[in-house]
């Protein structure tokens, strides 16, 4: 062992007084000179580099002891220590798998003079594995609740005080068409138009001011198109209850937004149908008592004519009155009759305006036993063509069949049929309308076409539904009535349509069994 000089002799001086303490005291305790070269150490590192190494501590450099990049190290460390004359704290690794704490303070002469270095090492591999797996559980932990609000359902987001985007899950990105970094940093401004985003952005800064939650229905975008949006924001804050930013998470309730429209538009309709049946039948009571008084005068015009006749045929014979004309003697004798039809067919289209608003009453009705020729004969009859559509109509009636129905509401089919094909041939200033009839095995079935004007996909798509109407003069309700009425019969009614050449609607009924 070498023997000590001057300066080892202070060191030893400085640490008389405590050879008895750091004998005992926990951890490693050693001390080194100038140049690096331990000169004492407690008993636990004397034990521990004798066990470990198998060599004697006092007299050797950490380049004795561990391998060189550990040596390094420690020897760095050191002298940082002895050259500045400052105290250190640091983790140092051993090379063999050990991790320790150690306190470094120089050791100074009474001159002032740093002559060496004390050091105390404490072994806390075991507390940083611990460190380690706290902070890998911590990850995991992180990694979980990541993937958790990843995938979570509806839009989660959340952002600054200065309502800019530090994060969101997979369903918002996708819904916006984002990636995760073309998100971050935008604001709402960025993703929809500024209407929208000014309401949006107005929740989100009382949130942030007041510190309080909000719950609001909101519009966004969604997949491209417009949607509504039930949200929930609250506030963020900081580990002093600072408010920092704004989480929130909302859900598209589009459809039940549309829902609740059609819901409010189907209101409004009843309470139209509701209105427009009140008025109806308060109309068609008026119409009605006149009506049935010019029905009575005619039928006692056509009673009471025969004897004016008789009286007429009398006096004219014996040349007592002037003799009238065949044409006003014929319309004086064939007039009763014509008030009688005219009261007739204004009674027949007020049932049928009643059937528009009152639809359940279709299904009022009982069926019989019907000559399909005769119900469209006396239809066409009773329908109020002018006098230049007449001859717009070629019927061919010889191929007669029965049919389960009822006659009013298959004249309404008639009447409903004859007004479009009419208003379709006159606005192409072209065509004809063609009536017959086809027996067949399974079906019979009425032809109705007109070679008028003709409709177009979009309008042939939605012909049998309800308010649907493409004429100035339609409702929108007759073929839909129409349908309901042949499919109250055990038919069916179709409609075949090129736009420009024809319309052609077919009724299929079923065949009554003998």
């Amino acid at each position: 062992m070498p023997q000590p000089n001057k300066k080892h002799q202070k060191i030893a001086q400085i640490l008389s007084n405590f050879e008895a303490l750091i004998a005992v005291m926990p951890g490693h305790v050693y001390w080194k000179d100038r140049k690096g070269v331990y000169l004492g150490c407690n008993e636990a590192q004397a034990n521990f580099v004798k066990r470990k190494y198998n060599k004697d501590f006092v007299g050797k450099t950490a380049y004795d002891l561990f391998s060189e990049e550990t040596a390094k190290r420690i020897d760095s460390d050191d002298s940082y220590v002895m050259s500045t004359g400052k105290d250190l704290t640091v983790e140092e690794e051993t090379g063999e798998g050990k991790t320790v704490l150690s306190k470094k303070i120089p050791l100074k002469a009474e001159t002032g003079e740093v002559v060496g270095m004390l050091g105390i090492s404490f072994d806390i591999t075991e507390r940083k594995k611990q460190e380690r797996e706290l902070v890998s559980a911590k990850r995991q932990a992180e990694l979980r609740w990541e993937e958790i609000v990843a995938n979570m359902p509806g839009h989660v987001f959340w952002q600054d005080i200065e309502g800019k985007f530090l994060g969101c899950n997979n369903n918002l990105l996708q819904s916006l068409g984002l990636s995760k970094q073309q998100f971050i940093g935008k604001s709402i401004f960025d993703l929809q138009d500024y209407e929208e985003a000014i309401k949006v952005q107005e929740v989100n800064q009382q949130v942030i001011q007041s510190g309080q939650s909000i719950t609001a229905t909101e519009k966004g975008i969604a997949n491209g198109r417009p949607a509504y949006f039930y949200s929930k924001k609250v506030p963020m804050r900081d580990e002093n209850n600072k408010v920092i930013g704004l989480l929130g998470i909302s859900f598209d309730i589009t459809v039940e937004k549309e829902a609740e429209k059609l819901r409010e538009e189907k209101r409004i309709i009843e309470e139209s149908l509701k209105n427009a049946k009140l008025m109806a039948a308060g109309i068609a009571h008026e119409l009605r008592t006149p009506l049935a008084t010019i029905n009575s005068i005619a039928g006692n015009l056509d009673h009471y004519m025969a004897e004016v006749f008789k009286g007429y045929e009398i006096a004219s014979a014996e040349g007592e009155v002037d003799q009238l004309s065949e044409e006003v003697l014929h319309y004086l004798k064939t007039s009763p009759k014509s008030l009688s039809k005219v009261t007739y067919t204004a009674n027949t289209f007020i049932n049928m305006m009643l059937m528009k608003v009152n639809l359940e009453n279709v299904k009022r009705h009982e069926l019989n036993k019907l000559r399909m020729a005769a119900c469209v004969d006396e239809a066409i009859k009773l329908y109020p063509l002018e006098e230049e559509d007449k001859a717009l109509l070629k019927m061919d009636l010889a191929h007669d069949f029965e049919f389960m129905g009822d006659k009013t509401l298959f004249t309404h089919i008639i009447f409903n049929l004859m007004k479009n094909a009419v208003y379709y041939v006159k606005a192409a200033r072209k065509g004809e309308i063609k009536l017959w009839l086809e027996p067949g095995e399974e079906l019979n079935t009425l032809h109705f076409k007109d070679t008028g004007k003709g409709m177009g996909p979009e309008v042939l798509a939605n012909l049998f539904g309800a308010f649907y109407s493409k004429t100035r003069h339609g409702t929108g309700v007759g073929l839909a009535l129409c349908k309901l009425i042949v499919q109250e019969f055990g038919g069916n009614i179709v409609c075949d349509s090129v736009e420009g050449e024809y319309t052609h609607f077919k009724m299929m009924f079923p065949i009554i069994q003998k």
